[in-house]
């Protein structure tokens, strides 16, 4: 390679991909930035992660270069930072990016001092856009240096204050049904009735928003809740987002029909979109979802799992520095590969002038199978069993093509997130394979991230952890162990999961605010901690926390926790109430406090498989704890029998029924109090 730079010795893809640039690129540390003080140099902080397409695009534009890196080279230092592994600089940077030019997204690109303040951020420039933007600050340095400071120090005294702006609450407040109904009636003119989703374009799938809407419509029994929820998990299943053939799910649609997507698949969608369709598939046993389901977890298992156990970040939306290339089919090869099966192609939308760009074509469907054969007179059964084996054949032409990147850094909260996923899936389903996953995969992230300090590591690469765990990273993790705990009454997952709050409300706490920052006291920083609130495609970690707060204290006896929980979400009520869809995690747990979950403790030789039982059941707000054995758990200690009977405790703010070792009896108790 003519050029190398410091980031050949990383181990993130992103990074690695700019190791040959002639941009004399450093990853972030410390080192680096003494060093553009030590040389009086701004500093660049460019962000991306491996499967951007813009940031391919900017990288070949403008880094790749060699006009431009003499530029970059000779009046700045100039560092690269995959967001993926440092979710702390990229919300610092983004935030002021926010604020400076109103927008944001990647490429995420800023100018900066060298101790870190941002004087400038932008997203994509072109080449010639790029170069004037750094002559621009050049010259500023040189010859006008205050301006640079004023505005540093504009958005430096911006970015506390969106970390002051939130007052704690001294009395909690106290919630009823109607601020449910106060959520629905501001959400409701905002959801796509015909596609799904949020109206307009693009469409992102925000998997929270939907599980938000179960839980809604199993208080508030809203049609239009249950009508939402549906026509979107099957328009998104249909269309071009979700890969018919191969399985899983890209990262957004480009229009407002899931038609084309931004091709890139991501581990945190499909992870969550497990837990979606695995909650409706429990609610409504609708075929098509429990089809989504198995498709979603064969696209993890054949693409994203690492033979280590953890599962990988990414793949690209590029090949061959096409956008979607490996996924795209001219009608030509479709119409040979599958024998001319003319049905076929009708029923995945393929075109002899194409459905997309150049003639090309994307598979998605328009209508259901059911739909499809009646208008086409087809037995499903026999058209399944045809559509089963031509995807067969295509996904085998696909196989020879030049596949896209893979990121293969395994993320600990993208994998937690899977957990849930998987735990969602064995309710759904009975089916063991995904119990036996997620139990797997909780066992590999407690030996792979957590360290002997209690402390927690983030990314891991080459048989090795690094990076300092985020709240993200503690939230995500404990909420799992929690979640394991609840299916399996293994008491080492209950254990870490009191560990791991310890550690947070230890390190991470705001007591000013009654919020948690982004970063623990004893991580480096830059000028300020961070604090995540609002609800993306993946929940905020406040919202996480404030969720696992209020579970973890209800089946604990933690009133303390409660307290906290509720301080949490009562800071956030009007935001809730305007705009559900970005604080639809808060929400959730707003749902759990007008409507108390159930606390069922199961004891007794046939523990684990009453509790399996009762949890494959479509029923309400509900946690569960048990054991097979006597427990020295305190939540459990009350709760003994006769060794060779097992009986059923549910609880129900703070009022307990009778206990009961019938399975049918529990299940008509706690569906009766609905």
């Amino acid at each position: 390679m003519k050029h190398t730079n410091e980031l050949i010795n990383e181990t993130s893809p992103y990074l690695l991909q700019h190791a040959h640039n002639p941009v004399n690129w450093f990853p972030w540390s410390a080192e680096i930035l003494k060093k553009a003080s030590n040389e009086n140099k701004l500093v660049i902080v460019s962000i991306g992660y491996s499967a951007c397409h813009w940031c391919h695009v900017m990288e070949h534009e403008s880094f790749e270069d060699e006009k431009v890196a003499e530029f970059m080279n000779t009046y700045f230092i100039s560092i690269k930072v995959d967001r993926e592994e440092r979710p702390d600089i990229d919300n610092l940077y983004m935030n002021a990016c926010h604020l400076t030019s109103g927008n944001g997204g990647w490429p995420l690109n800023a100018i900066a001092f060298p101790d870190g303040r941002p004087i400038f951020a932008g997203t994509y420039f072109p080449k010639a856009n790029w170069l004037h933007l750094l002559s621009h600050f050049v010259k500023l340095a040189i010859n006008e240096p205050d301006k640079l400071y004023q505005q540093a120090n504009q958005i430096e005294e911006g970015l506390k204050m969106m970390d002051n702006i939130y007052k704690p609450i001294n009395e909690p407040k106290e919630f009823t049904s109607n601020i449910l109904d106060d959520i629905w009636r501001h959400w409701l003119p905002k959801i796509d009735f015909t596609w799904g989703g949020r109206a307009g374009a693009p469409k992102f799938m925000m998997p929270n928003n939907l599980i938000y809407l179960s839980k809604y419509y199993s208080i508030s029994k809203e049609d239009r809740a249950l009508e939402a929820i549906n026509i979107s998990l099957e328009k998104m299943a249909l269309g071009g987002i979700y890969d018919q053939i191969g399985g899983g799910f890209a990262r957004y649609s480009t229009d407002a029909f899931w038609k084309v997507p931004h091709f890139e698949k991501m581990l945190y969608d499909n992870a969550q979109l497990l837990s979606a369709y695995s909650i409706a598939y429990k609610n409504q046993n609708n075929e098509l979802y429990l089809e989504t389901i198995e498709s979603i977890y064969n696209f993890l298992m054949t693409e994203l799992k690492d033979i280590s156990g953890g599962f990988y970040a990414a793949l690209d939306a590029d090949s061959e520095g096409i956008e979607g290339k490996f996924y795209i089919w001219s009608f030509a090869d479709f119409m040979r590969i599958t024998k001319n099966d003319k049905l076929l192609a009708n029923y995945y939308s393929v075109t002899e002038e194409g459905n997309w760009e150049d003639g090309h074509n994307i598979l998605f469907r328009t209508e259901t199978d059911d739909l499809f054969c009646k208008k086409n007179n087809l037995t499903q059964g026999n058209w399944k069993e045809n559509v089963i084996a031509q995807n067969r054949l295509l996904l085998n032409e696909r196989n020879t093509r030049i596949r896209p990147g893979l990121d293969d850094k395994i993320l600990l909260n993208w994998n937690a997130l899977l957990v849930n996923g998987l735990i969602e899936a064995f309710r759904a389903t009975k089916n063991e394979k995904y119990l036996n996953e997620a139990i797997s995969l909780g066992k590999f992230l407690l030996n792979t991230f957590l360290n002997s300090d209690g402390s927690i590591n983030r990314t891991f690469k080459n048989g090795k952890s690094s990076i300092a765990g985020l709240l993200i990273d503690y939230v995500t993790f404990a909420d799992a162990l929690f979640n394991l705990y609840q299916i399996t009454f293994d008491e080492q997952f209950i254990k870490q999961t009191t560990q791991l709050l310890e550690y947070i409300i230890l390190h991470f706490h705001d007591k000013k605010s009654s919020l948690f920052f982004f970063t623990a006291d004893n991580q480096s920083t830059i000028i300020t901690r961070g604090l995540e609130t609002s609800d993306n495609v993946i929940p905020a970690a406040n919202s996480i926390l404030a969720n696992l707060l209020f579970r973890f204290g209800k089946m604990t006896y933690n009133e303390a926790y409660i307290r906290m929980a509720k301080n949490m979400v009562s800071i956030f009520v009007e935001d809730i109430i305007k705009n559900g869809s970005f604080f639809s995690n808060w929400a959730i747990l707003l749902a759990d406090l007008v409507d108390k979950p159930f606390e069922i403790c199961i004891v007794g030789n046939e523990a684990i498989n009453f509790n399996h039982t009762l949890q494959q059941y479509n029923l309400p707000n509900t946690l569960f704890a048990g054991s097979s054995q006597y427990s020295t758990l305190p939540f459990l200690e009350d709760k003994q029998g006769n060794p060779d009977e097992t009986l059923i405790f549910i609880c129900k703010n703070k009022a307990c029924f009778a206990p009961t070792n019938n399975l049918e009896e529990a299940i008509k108790i706690i569906l009766a109090q609905n």
